[in-house]
């Protein structure tokens, strides 16, 4: 190593120390913040619940009413004043353009819902009033983000259950839906149809009591973080790819920091945002990247005990400087999110292992040998292939929102996780990544054997950095969900290891 290598070493790892010092007071601040942000509301549309009384609704635990601007500006359903002398919290739904309602600040919440412009002057009046916006979960309109964008940031993230919702997941399922939005994605207003029964709200209502939830008022957004906080992260992340850069090529350090160096330049010509969403999407493929290409594998269960738990250590930091990050109301209001998760989960595992095959200087001819005697042959060599390109194919599409590829028996087993441990780890991390990482710690098997086991143990590490960039899940939240995977997948490394010794007895060319 040369001197000047040494040196930008050593320099980017005081930038690095500073940048994990910021990202612990930062994640620090957004767990107090989190811990703080424990009010709910739930409303019904009045048009939903026409029937019903307001007092009945009170009875039963609804908190706010929501009606159309167009029926207010017309006189029909109940009005502001009769549902705030039932006690209740009268919400404006814009759903009409051009529409004009007397005393729009006796409204301290509404939504949009319909094809409304940012600049409708009945918007406008409820943002200088003083409204907070309900952003609905699954339903942003082009119109708030727009609104976020010109500077307004009084928002409040929302879920609706529609009757026909209710109707197919039953009071009990409709209860394990909501109950899950609040405690794992940040939703604090619950719109609920009750479909002729409104008992149900009562059972939503008490059911996130019980997760130490109260009724009342939602707090206010985090503020927006100062600059240089951002720009401190921004230089931890450039200063890894430093590191990055120089552990693959340390012949080459003017190159690597020149490169590094750019991309620590972009800071200068993009806002806070963007910048933050970049940084993420750098750090989620670099730190797997960078473990997989520095630590030694010792060999034995031993070695598979210290590689796996110092790689998932290196990755949780990841996983911290992630969520750090994405502290920023923006990110926690989901007006903008993480982007780029099926690259984030698969480019890591590929690069990582390419880096590996290079630099044990395994070739191709080495995988695949027609004139060699090995075991395997084109055939099985074939459907290895196969199996493994479709095992990738079905975790790349199974990341991110994707639904409709689950069984019911996976439905279930999630549901038992959910209920035993609250946070549910994921599968890709306990059944696949975890037991596969330790086995490639272990050295177990031949070269290619191991670098297979790499490829699809990283995808263990970077599921973990996935679950830290959803930031309106609380962080402490995600720090479970990654501990029980953990200790999950500890326990079945060790069985697959077992596994693994008693197939070289009978077959000992596994290696």
């Amino acid at each position: 190593m040369s001197s000047l290598t040494k040196t930008l070493s050593i320099a980017a790892v005081l930038v690095i120390i500073v940048a994990l010092v910021t990202t612990i007071v930062v994640d620090l601040a957004r767990t107090r913040w989190d811990a703080s942000n424990d009010r709910f509301l739930t409303v019904v549309r009045a048009d939903a619940v026409s029937g019903v009384s307001l007092s009945t609704l009170v009875h039963v635990g609804v908190m706010g009413v929501g009606v159309r601007a167009s029926a207010v500006a017309t006189g029909k359903g109940p009005s502001p004043k009769e549902i705030r002398a039932a006690g209740l919290i009268p919400v404006l739904i814009v759903d009409r353009a051009g529409e004009t309602v007397t005393a729009p600040s006796t409204f301290p919440y509404f939504w949009i819902d319909g094809a409304v412009g940012p600049h409708d002057p009945l918007v406008a009046r409820l943002i200088t009033t003083g409204s907070v916006l309900i952003q609905r979960e699954f339903t942003v309109h082009t119109a708030e983000k727009a609104l976020w964008d010109s500077g307004f940031h009084r928002f409040v993230r929302g879920h609706e259950i529609t009757a026909a919702v209710l109707r197919q997941l039953g009071t009990s399922g409709v209860t394990a839906r909501c109950v899950r939005a609040v405690r794992e994605r940040g939703i604090r207003v619950l719109i609920l149809d009750p479909a002729e029964n409104v008992q149900v709200i009562h059972d939503v209502a008490t059911a996130v009591e019980r997760e130490g939830m109260h009724p009342g008022q939602p707090a206010a957004l985090l503020p927006v973080p100062p600059r240089f906080i951002g720009i401190i992260l921004h230089l931890g992340v450039s200063a890894l790819v430093l590191l990055l850069l120089l552990s693959l090529f340390p012949r080459l350090p003017l190159a690597s920091l020149l490169l590094a160096g750019g991309i620590a330049g972009v800071a200068c010509g993009m806002n806070d945002v963007h910048l933050r969403m970049l940084d993420a999407f750098l750090l989620a493929i670099s730190v797997p990247v960078y473990a997989a290409s520095i630590l030694p594998s010792v060999g034995r269960i031993g070695g598979g005990f210290k590689y796996l738990l110092t790689f998932f250590g290196i990755t949780l930091l990841g996983g911290l400087g992630i969520a750090a990050l994405l502290v920023h109301p923006a990110f926690i209001a989901k007006v903008y999110q993480f982007r780029g998760v099926k690259a984030a989960i698969a480019l890591p595992p590929f690069l990582a292992t390419g880096i590996y095959l290079w630099k044990n200087k395994i070739a191709a001819s080495d995988i695949i040998d027609l004139r060699s005697h090995r075991p395997f042959t084109i055939t099985l060599w074939f459907v290895a292939l196969l199996i493994g390109g479709a095992m990738v194919w079905f975790i790349i599409m199974r990341s991110g929102n994707t639904s409709g590829l689950t069984t019911v028996v996976e439905r279930r087993t999630r549901s038992f996780l959910e209920t035993v441990l609250i946070a549910r780890p994921r599968f890709k991390e306990f059944l696949l990544g975890h037991p596969l990482l330790f086995l490639f710690g272990t050295k177990a098997g031949t070269p290619v054997m191991r670098a297979g086991a790499l490829l699809f143990g990283l995808f263990g590490q970077t599921s973990i950095l996935n679950s830290f960039s959803h930031a309106h899940t609380p962080l402490l939240l995600s720090l479970l969900r990654t501990a029980n995977g953990l200790a999950l997948g500890l326990m079945i490394a060790v069985l697959v290891y077992a596994l693994f010794l008693v197939g070289k007895r009978v077959w000992p060319q596994l290696g």
